[in-house]
């Protein structure tokens, strides 16, 4: 699946880049700055694709999602962490960081021993098979008018 990472300390969201298919593995945005947040998805690519639809087109009837639709989805705003089911639906966390996908239990692990966003989700592609490619990493805070995203 994925690795995606969100830190309120650390005001970033953080993902892997591997998408694979039944017969390729290609490298994906997973993250996306909208309006205030930066959100991250996790899933079957099509599901992904529908969730991204119903955030940018502020869709809420006839997105295409299911409760049986394979996503995770997770948001940093300035006001904290939020996570969609797999129908869309948003609540909020009260953690200061989680992790979605299927390496985010070792991520969840690295930030617990203190690791930025970033190191959680390049341990995550040690351990994970469904994880990898490059580390990409967006922040909420703004540097000389200059939207921050880094790969590595």
């Amino acid at each position: 699946m994925t690795c995606v990472v969100a830190s309120t300390k650390h005001g970033c969201v953080a993902s892997d880049t591997r998408c694979s298919s039944d017969s390729a593995m290609v490298s994906v945005n997973k993250i996306r700055r909208v309006g205030r947040s930066i959100i991250g998805a996790a899933g079957d690519w099509s599901d992904v694709l529908k969730f991204w639809d119903m955030i940018e087109r502020k869709k809420k009837k006839d997105t295409g999602l299911t409760e049986s639709s394979e996503l995770e989805a997770i948001e940093l705003h300035p006001g904290g962490i939020f996570l969609y089911n797999s129908s869309g639906l948003k609540y909020a966390v009260k953690d200061e960081y989680f992790a979605i996908g299927s390496g985010g239990p070792y991520a969840m692990g690295a930030l617990a021993m203190g690791a930025t966003p970033e190191e959680a989700v390049a341990i995550a592609t040690r351990f994970d098979p469904s994880t990898g490619g490059e580390v990409e990493a967006m922040y909420l805070k703004v540097a000389n008018g200059i939207k921050q995203t880094n790969r590595r």
